[in-house]
């Protein structure tokens, strides 16, 4: 029987309708884990899985009142059945070695839907399921609970070893706030039915291999705080309705196939802190109107095929710290207001080399020049 290996740095859910105070663990007719091999008696054979109730776990983002599953030398092995009391908020399961059931009855953890798991009151929140790199079952498609009633708020599942398609049904979970599947092997579109999710403030996609254009249906997002799809195979333009966008502060697009230009109406968004655009095939001028993001800390974009001069409008952005725009097309004069920038010009956040721009330099950056195609200078 093939083994599932969960690696998990944290799994948490917060159960509704739970009662105040710890977990009662002393007998075998509670105990919330227990596998073939483990014992009752007292003995501690290494598979013997530990149960604490009470503070749970010392991290930032975990409350009292947890229940935590901690086991060491790999963690139990076997069939188990998890029965969750309604005593604790907080279940962390952490370091385990357990065997799917093919057939087992799927309950409401349905992330966990390969194991035979029963909860004694309802699933609302899953704090994470990272690194958990033998997860094979789709995240949204198991289990009896719906994620259309409400009750599921933030799914971290990053590199969980999930892959194949992003389920449309990624659309009924409406409640959603933060979604983050990163570093997986999901492939196919970006399905439309995310752009449902109109309470999100967060989402992570990066580093999978999502392909297709992105959703022109995302700028309906009004809430989202972060857009990170770096690091796939998206291809099609930056949509314009991103502009709709206006609490948007981290737009991460990087190492993409992405086309066409840098859309004039990103200079909209005013709360912008980060637009990371390098390793695409973007073109055309950056719009004067850029210097409007008075709140931009970090420009990257990099190995591209941008052109035509850099406006001299980046001076006015005042917050900017990292200004990377090497391995494109630029040309002409650099105007000699970019000194006034907050930048460490001699550090790795500034980059320019690679371009066609024309002597003479600002004194800031005169020995920071790099390569440069002077060619066309003269003319």
């Amino acid at each position: 029987m093939r083994f599932i290996f969960l690696h998990v740095v944290l799994l948490a859910a917060l159960l509704s309708g739970c009662p105040e105070g710890p977990a009662s663990i002393d007998t075998p007719s509670n105990n919330p884990f227990m596998t073939p091999n483990s014992t009752t008696d007292g003995g501690t054979p290494e598979n013997n899985a530990k149960l604490d109730a009470g503070s749970g776990p010392a991290t930032s983002d975990m409350d009292a009142g947890a229940i935590a599953l901690q086991t060491t030398d790999g963690g139990p092995t076997g069939t188990p059945t998890l029965y969750v009391p309604c005593e604790g908020e907080w279940v962390f399961v952490v370091n385990n070695e357990l065997v799917p059931v093919d057939s087992s009855p799927v309950t409401d953890a349905g992330v966990l839907g390969n194991f035979e798991t029963y909860w004694s009151c309802d699933l609302l929140f899953l704090k994470s399921l990272a690194d958990n790199s033998g997860l094979t079952t789709p995240i949204l498609e198991v289990g009896s609970q719906s994620w259309a009633d409400g009750r599921l708020t933030n799914l971290y599942a990053g590199n969980s070893g999930l892959s194949g398609p992003l389920s449309p049904r990624v659309g009924d979970a409406g409640e959603l706030l933060n979604l983050s599947l990163s570093q997986n092997q999901l492939e196919g579109p970006i399905p439309d039915s995310i752009t449902r999710l109109t309470n999100l403030t967060f989402l992570n996609l990066g580093s999978n291999r999502l392909s297709g254009s992105i959703p022109e249906q995302m700028g309906e997002l009004h809430q989202l705080n972060t857009l990170d799809l770096r690091v796939n195979q998206l291809e099609g333009s930056i949509p314009e309705s991103l502009s709709s966008i206006t609490n948007l502060r981290y737009l991460l697009l990087s190492h993409n196939d992405l086309t066409g230009p840098f859309p004039p109406t990103l200079a909209l968004l005013g709360d912008l802190r980060s637009i990371e655009l390098f390793q695409n095939e973007l073109s055309g001028p950056l719009p004067p109107d850029i210097g409007n993001l008075n709140k931009l800390q970090y420009l990257s974009i990099s190995n591209n095929q941008f052109s035509g001069p850099l406006p001299p409008t980046l001076n006015q952005l005042v917050e900017l710290t990292r200004l990377l725009v090497a391995d494109n097309e630029f040309e002409g004069f650099v105007d000699e207001t970019i000194c006034t920038l907050n930048i460490d010009w001699e550090s790795d956040n500034f980059s320019i080399s690679n371009n066609n721009l024309c002597p003479a330099y600002p004194s800031c950056i005169n020995t920071l020049m790099g390569n440069q195609d002077t060619a066309s200078c003269g003319n």
